[in-house]
């Protein structure tokens, strides 16, 4: 954790993620699969090689106008001004007038496009099944936490999906292996006992959903670090259940 990290998450910056598949030999370089269960399709995947991922930084989330996205900047020093949220002081005529600059990275990243089929999922339940699956994903597949991100799709306040995309540099190799048969299945058994569930490692589910039980000595209520919960989550915590 570094301290700009820190210092990104106290503000509470509203960060939007977006996505364009890669172009080769003029066609959308992109694997599609469908997650199918016994009741029927359960979840559509697009997985993408060095997909363009764009981070871009609309402003603090508690500035009074939501409509009006960025930061002030000198554009003859290049140094950030004091946003009016800031508390900042009224500024001196007499300087160079500051530009409103709305401030984004780049990268080209391997990515997978989650989307459940169910419209009726609420946020908590996406949120949740979102989170879930990256720890399952870190669990099958030996990853250290923040080598797989997870991006809410299209908006973190009205996602219909998530984009999952290899943070280190290079790749990790893993989200082409989900559209691959029962690889999802198995990720999504581990993330079931990384919530606390009592679920048998090699044993088949059970059938009703009442009969998924928390494993005992369980103190999890809703959330916890030892299950959903991390650093990279925080925006979602009050969501994940």
């Amino acid at each position: 954790i570094t301290a700009n990290d820190e210092e990104r998450q106290r503000q509470g910056f509203e960060l939007q993620t977006t996505f364009e598949w890669a172009m080769r030999d003029q066609r959308v370089d992109v694997r599609t699969a469908l997650a199918e269960d016994t009741e029927g399709s359960v979840a559509r995947l697009g997985y993408g090689p060095g997909a363009t991922i764009t981070r871009i930084n609309k402003g603090l989330r508690r500035r009074a106008d939501r409509k009006r996205f960025g930061f002030m900047i000198d554009p003859v020093s290049g140094n950030w001004a004091p946003n009016e949220e800031e508390g900042a002081e009224a500024a001196d005529p007499t300087t160079a007038q500051t530009q409103l600059v709305v401030p984004s990275v780049r990268d080209h990243k391997n990515a997978l496009l989650l989307q459940p089929c169910l419209s009726s999922l609420s946020q908590v339940s996406l949120a949740t099944v979102q989170h879930a699956l990256l720890r399952g994903i870190e669990a099958v597949f030996q990853l250290e936490e923040g080598e797989i991100l997870a991006e809410p799709m299209p908006k973190r306040d009205t996602r219909s999906g998530f984009l999952l995309y290899e943070a280190t540099e290079g790749g990790a190799g893993v989200l082409t292996r989900l559209i691959e048969p029962s690889s999802l299945a198995q990720v999504a058994k581990a993330a079931l006992r990384i919530m606390h569930l009592d679920v048998n490692a090699s044993g088949p589910l059970p059938e009703d959903l009442s009969q998924l039980v928390d494993a005992p000595m369980t103190t999890c209520v809703a959330a916890c670090y030892r299950c959903l919960m991390s650093y990279y989550n925080q925006p979602d915590h009050e969501l994940l259940d």
